[in-house]
């Protein structure tokens, strides 16, 4: 029977040891499962069942507090109150002192916003927009301007002396139309303000799940909360008779949401809504302990009898492979291993014998195939150079030419013709440092004449490097770009400095200028780029950096800088020899 079992590949003998832990795990889970959620969902249902009727019931009585200030303001019955208030308003429309006319009723705002958690607002506003208002911590009144075609304004003029109850800015306004008894004169509009910072604070303190989301709703309007609800949907489904209402969605759109509903006078509904994967997560974490009991069991169990069998016939395969590897490791290329092993690691043997004979052949194939990719690449890199500049020479040659400058033009084209003739030069790498500062000598002469620029370019290199070998056209992208991005001033010359200095083992060069500078950030963007395969718009550096890598490897290449003051450096590194050209 053993003997059967090793001789399974290796997939069909780790099936015996997973397949019945999946098994008794999915049955675990089912019924553990089914037996704690209904429990937990009951919970935590409850749980913001309560939440929701609380903040109901403190929005209402908020509302409450809002109409009584107003009806004690107002006071309707009393015609000394009216007269003081048709007074005020008469006053305010004509810009006069409210003082008097407004003592009474600042009293009563006063004593309401000192008492009050809530309130932070109580106005009076005139059909013609003067307003007069109070706020807390403030003995004083405010006078200013309101549009007389709010909102809330056209709602208390539609409830002839009724209240209209509105949400916005996350504040409730209770606003009532001031109608005198007597005369039925249309006055104005008494307006209360308030602010329900106890729904989300009492939500935050009664919060079980991370994505749990709440919002309070007046009149359809949303008051507070931190998620968006359809309204419209959700008072389609709190359809019920009864004026308080409690509902629960199970499993729509793998959320839960708990309502409960204040219909009278005025609707407010209270939302919390629970992603119901919250909450088979807190079930699980009920029996997690048990499951992994049980699973630790069949763990052990099987792994004493299973791994045994497996592990007994790969411990014997692992030895030949050792040996085989062992002949790897001495170069010995093109040897195999002629036996049998059980199991699906004959797979691999075969495949060991397959890359011993090939390995030789490939490892040659490959050194050739990357060393002339990195020819071509220098070659392309080299191809790419400077395209733009001897078009834009030739360009303001030809512009001399028709503004006739002979000897300006005899000086660009001696120029250029040298530049042509280093550029084009028979053969590739390396040339002399000598050489490539007397090509830059050219060039910033050319350039000098092209566009007229106000520059001056000095050079100290130590001597020791002057012999040296380097790549063509080192210098000649840094300098073009320092001209390029560092213009300085009218009247100001730009300064380039080219340096070159032995340190250690290798040799340093650095082009600095001063120009208008960079920034450490863009500096660092240039750097990554160079770093990576990706050159931006500083393709002449990233063709330097790059030719010097493969050249010279990965620790060495071109880096930039901004200076302290103002300017740029770029720095250039390359392995340094005591061999000359």
């Amino acid at each position: 029977m053993l003997k059967k079992i090793n001789r399974l590949k290796l997939r069909y003998k780790l099936s015996f040891f997973i397949v019945p832990q999946v098994i008794v795990f999915i049955l675990l889970y089912v019924f553990t499962t089914n037996l704690i959620e209904n429990e937990v969902l009951l919970r935590i249902t409850e749980h913001n069942r309560n939440l929701n009727l609380w903040n109901a019931a403190d929005t209402r009585a908020v509302i409450d507090e809002m109409k009584n200030l107003c009806d004690s303001t107002l006071r309707l019955e009393t015609p000394a109150v009216m007269l003081s208030i048709e007074q005020l308003l008469f006053e305010l429309e004509h810009y006069e002192n409210i003082n008097i006319s407004f003592a009474n009723t600042a009293r009563v705002w006063r004593m309401a916003l000192a008492r009050s958690q809530n309130i932070r607002e109580a106005a009076i506003v005139s059909y013609y927009g003067p307003t007069v208002f109070m706020v807390p911590d403030r003995e004083s009144f405010f006078i200013t301007m309101t549009n007389p075609y709010e909102s809330w304004m056209d709602g208390a003029r539609q409830m002839r002396g009724g209240y209209y109850i509105s949400a916005e800015n996350g504040n409730i306004r209770v606003s009532r139309e001031i109608i005198c008894p007597t005369t039925l004169r249309r006055l104005g509009v008494i307006t209360v303000v308030a602010e329900t910072p106890f729904a989300m604070a009492r939500f935050e303190s009664n919060r079980l799940f991370a994505d749990q989301q709440y919002a309070l709703f007046l009149n359809g309007q949303l008051v507070t909360g931190n998620a968006q609800f359809c309204i419209e949907e959700a008072r389609a489904a709190i359809y019920t008779p009864s004026p308080y209402d409690f509902i629960l969605f199970n499993r729509r759109g793998n959320s839960i949401m708990i309502y409960y509903r204040h219909d009278s006078p005025v609707e407010i509904i209270s939302i919390t809504q629970i992603s119901h994967n919250g909450i088979y997560m807190q079930a699980f974490r009920g029996i997690g302990g048990f499951v992994l009991a049980i699973m630790l069991g069949v763990l052990g169990v099987g792994a004493a009898i299973i791994l045994a069998v497996i592990m007994r016939g790969v411990f014997k395969s692992l030895k030949i492979f050792e040996s085989a590897f062992a002949q790897i490791e001495r170069g010995e290329f093109g040897h195999t291993i002629d036996v049998s092993i059980e199991g699906e690691l004959q797979g691999f043997l075969d495949s060991y014998n397959q890359m011993s004979r090939k390995l030789g052949n490939l490892i040659t194939e490959v050194y050739e195939h990357k060393l002339t990719e990195q020819k071509l690449e220098l070659q392309m890199l080299r191809g790419q150079i400077n395209s733009h500049f001897l078009y834009n020479t030739l360009e303001t040659i030809r512009m001399n030419c028709l503004l006739r400058m002979e000897e300006k033009n005899i000086q660009m084209i001696e120029y250029l013709g040298k530049i042509l003739q280093y550029s084009v030069a028979p053969g590739s790498e390396p040339v002399k440092v000598e050489d490539e500062l007397l090509y830059l000598d050219y060039y910033a002469n050319l350039c000098k004449l092209r566009t007229g620029a106000n520059m001056e370019i000095t050079v100290f290199v130590q001597p020791i490097l002057l012999e040296q070998a380097t790549i063509r056209l080192l210098f000649q992208p840094i300098v073009e770009n320092a001209i390029r991005h560092g213009t300085q001033t009218a009247g100001t010359p730009l300064k380039i400095h080219v340096t070159g200095y032995v340190d250690g083992d290798r040799a340093v060069y650095t082009v600095s200028d001063n120009g208008v500078g960079i920034s450490k950030e863009k500096a660092a963007e240039i750097n990554g780029n160079l770093t990576g395969m990706y050159a931006g718009s500083n393709l002449g550096l990233y063709n330097v950096h790059r030719r010097i890598q493969l050249l010279h490897g990965g620790d060495y290449g071109i880096s930039i800088y901004p200076l302290p003051k103002q300017g740029t450096e770029v720095r250039i590194i390359f392995p340094h020899s005591e061999e000359i050209v």
